[in-house]
């Protein structure tokens, strides 16, 4: 793989000197964006949509849950949970790809040609089982596949909160909620970072097998793997707010190095201090849902739903709902403007008949709901 960008500088040109810096000093740095823009472009599948890396942050971020006790706790304590990506839907999700084979072969090589100025003459092979040693490399190769994004946490956002297929596969078919949030004052908004969509993985090889020691090729090859997916996943639109644990495990990096701390680390951290929700957007069936949950539960409130109420009144979150759009497969929302009007239980009943005419609907409804026509996320 070429590392050279067009201008002729190297893709890792300036690493050495953020060498020294903590991991998270490194991701909330400037030049480590540029310096993944530039290996992107620098390697022979050039990302469609590598010219992200370079986009500032999005006014909104959203984010797709099901109502639960954890997203209840997150919104509750002002947090949002960072994940292992290797408990994410996608089965390539941050996997390193290396060919440590090829590397080994024009090891080899370069090593023959030294022989030769020494009047020793042998072929590129140097004497080498090169079948055993390819046998070997690929064993390697699917080792570190999920292995070197073992330090790193990810928080997940998508740039839009009306996107058909993310209130399908991540909202609870439309039955949950989704959450918009500005992060432009959030201390720690550097360490987000846009997903790159690819057709064929990123190399790493130059990175991840030989990066001679250099913890800032590791940290470049990691982070490129976090961030770099398939491009069936292009319509995420995804931004990934990332934390780091590299500098508790770098030693699982060297040859014998020891990954006890790994095992010993959460799956999943809180990050505090997160802003309050800049909305807060109900699936189109929501209250359609949480009536078959209070049927189940004999006529009770359930307890999540009652917690969302009470915790959307005391932060004075503005609730929104989402419906079709008439003639386009768009989506548009409905602004919730009396937060009142949807606590009693008798609100499930009436609001089965969304869309229904004004004078059809319950006075409660009425005073609840203000349509917003031209309301619509892009």
């Amino acid at each position: 793989m070429s590392t050279h960008i067009r201008n002729g500088a190297s893709a890792t040109d300036g690493l050495e000197t953020m060498d020294t810096m903590t991991s998270m000093e490194y991701l909330k740095n400037s030049s480590t964006k540029k310096s993944a823009f530039g290996y992107i472009v620098s390697s022979k599948n050039v990302a469609e949509c590598a010219e992200r890396l370079l986009a500032p942050l999005p006014a909104s971020l959203f984010s797709y849950h099901n109502l639960n006790e954890f997203v209840l706790a997150d919104l509750h304590n002002n947090r949002i949970t960072a994940t292992n990506p290797k408990l994410f839907n996608d089965l390539y999700d941050s996997s390193s790809h290396i060919n440590s084979f090829a590397s080994e072969k024009e090891n080899l090589k370069e090593l023959s040609d030294k022989l030769v100025q020494f009047g020793i003459e042998m072929d590129e092979s140097c004497g080498v089982n090169l079948d055993y040693l390819e046998r070997q490399c690929v064993e390697n190769d699917y080792h570190y596949m999920p292995y070197m994004s073992e330090p790193m946490r990810v928080k997940c956002f998508a740039e839009s909160g009306s996107n058909v297929l993310m209130w399908s596969h991540y909202a609870n078919n439309n039955q949950g909620i989704c959450i918009e949030y500005d992060f432009s004052s959030f201390a720690d908004g550097k360490l987000f970072y846009p997903v790159i969509y690819c057709q064929k993985p990123l190399d790493l090889t130059d990175l991840l097998r030989n990066h001679n020691g250099s913890n800032e090729k590791i940290r470049l090859g990691i982070l490129l793997s976090v961030i770099a997916k398939y491009n069936v996943w292009s319509y995420e639109s995804e931004w990934r707010f990332i934390h780091s644990f590299y500098d508790l495990l770098s030693d699982i990096y060297k040859v014998g190095g020891d990954n006890s701390i790994a095992e010993k680390l959460p799956d999943r951290i809180h990050i505090q201090n997160v802003p309050n929700p800049k909305s807060i957007i109900l699936g189109k069936v929501f209250f359609e849902y949480w009536s078959k949950r209070r049927a189940e539960a004999k006529g009770d409130l359930p307890k999540e739903y009652s917690d969302f109420i009470i915790l959307v009144k005391d932060k004075k979150i503005p609730i929104k709902i989402m419906r079709n759009a008439r003639l386009s497969y768009e989506l548009e929302f409905s602004e919730i403007k009396n937060i009142e009007g949807i606590e009693a239980p008798h609100f499930f009943k009436e609001s089965a008949h969304w869309g229904a005419h004004e004078h059809n609907k319950a006075r409660q409804l009425k005073n609840a709901i203000e349509v917003t026509q031209e309301g619509q996320y892009g």
